[in-house]
């Protein structure tokens, strides 16, 4: 890769943000967090026509390829999805297979979590 093609910036909108944002050498802006952070973000940017694609959370892709480990990505799959009830921006809650191995992942999946014991957060059990 060459230098200065991907930049991961962290920080806050006020420091690092605003700059980056308003920058003339910066061509695209991905962004994780919520709707009013991305609407500000789109609008500094729209002067210097930087493209832009705000990830809002929830919809994070799950990606299980041909020769993956299929009990591994089974697991993988249900504590993605039903820690913290899903409410989590890294949740893997759009799921996509290969089609040469859909069927026995979709069946591992189906029967682990119809064993996910579903109940309040102050009961063990769950």
């Amino acid at each position: 890769m060459a230098a200065g093609v991907l930049n991961v910036i962290t920080g806050f909108g006020d420091t690092r943000g605003a700059v980056l944002s308003t920058h003339r050498d910066v061509d695209h802006i991905a962004f994780t967090g919520g709707p009013e952070t991305a609407r500000h973000i789109v609008r500094s940017s729209a002067e210097n026509l930087a493209s832009t694609s705000p990830e809002l959370g929830g919809k994070s892709p799950f990606i299980v390829f041909e020769d993956a480990d299929i009990e591994s990505a089974v697991n993988a799959q249900v504590s993605g999805v039903f820690a913290a009830t899903g409410q989590s921006c890294v949740a893997g809650s759009r799921l996509n297979i290969s089609n040469k191995i859909k069927d026995v992942f979709l069946g591992r999946l189906v029967e682990k979590a119809e064993n996910v014991m579903i109940g309040t957060p102050d009961d063990m059990a769950t």
